[in-house]
């Protein structure tokens, strides 16, 4: 089933700040596409990327929502007037990236991926490892690099890998979302790093799309779509070669006929 969330009020939401409350099941929003799981959901190490553990993901998009996107940037006039038509003043798309480790059933999904990363009292309750808005546009395949992690963690106060954990603040870092078994810290050139071994582990990937449509008085309503199926990149992973699904495109219908045939 597809998740439903409602974000209110106008002032809260001038002050960058976000209510949250259950949608009833006939407030489900009007949509403009067809809202389903990505598809072609592929993982792959990247030995050139910009830290030791950098994953890329790609995963695609159906037609519908292609179409939807390519309106919004490229008509801009026509994609407004339709989401008007509909009782929005704005819609996007955020994809949303979960992992697990060794398993299909340790995924690090939680409420604060449908509140934008905040609490009800808006404090916020995840960090870098928790990939709640990844690229989006109307290609009919995006891509996204995640477990940028694995900078020198020699400093106790790296946000990323630490979180912040006060009386006022409770924000996990890396280091409390792996289980110590996950990775190992190795000198590499002099510093401390945070490594997972990709010839030890697995990670497995599942993409969904979060819907924000916004209305007239600046409530915005959330729809998730199901999570896609699974991808893996490791031990039991398979090598993709990403320019196979980078170089897939959106299928173009012209020129149809009816004939007796």
């Amino acid at each position: 089933m597809k998740r439903f969330l409602s974000f209110v009020s106008a002032l809260a939401l001038a002050a960058g700040l976000m209510s949250v409350g259950a949608a009833a099941a006939d407030e489900q929003p009007k949509l403009p596409f067809e809202l389903e799981a990505p598809k072609d959901v592929i993982a792959k190490k990247l030995e050139d990327g910009d830290t030791v553990n950098t994953i890329q993901i790609a995963y695609s998009q159906n037609d519908s929502m292609s179409k939807w996107a390519s309106d919004k940037e490229n008509n801009h006039d026509g994609w407004l007037k339709e989401m008007n038509d509909l009782g929005y003043s704005d819609m996007w798309v955020s994809p949303q990236i979960d992992w697990s480790i060794d398993s299909e059933d340790d995924w690090h999904y939680n409420k604060y991926w449908d509140t934008e990363g905040y609490d009800e009292n808006y404090k916020l309750r995840i960090n870098d490892w928790a990939y709640i808005s990844a690229s989006y546009s109307s290609e009919k395949t995006m891509t996204e690099w995640v477990f940028r992690f694995g900078y020198d963690i020699s400093n106790p106060d790296d946000y990323a890998w630490y979180g912040v954990h006060n009386e006022d603040e409770d924000i996990p870092g890396w280091v409390d979302v792996l289980k110590e078994d996950q990775y190992e810290i190795r000198d590499i050139n002099g510093e401390r790093i945070p490594v997972i071994d990709l010839d030890v582990h697995t990670v497995y990937f599942r993409v969904r799309w979060l819907v924000t449509c916004r209305d007239f008085d600046d409530v915005d309503t959330k729809v998730a779509s199901e999570w896609s199926a699974t991808a893996a990149v490791g031990k039991e992973g398979t090598d993709l070669d990403l320019s196979l699904i980078e170089a897939m495109e959106a299928p173009v219908v012209k020129d149809l006929r009816i004939t007796d045939e």
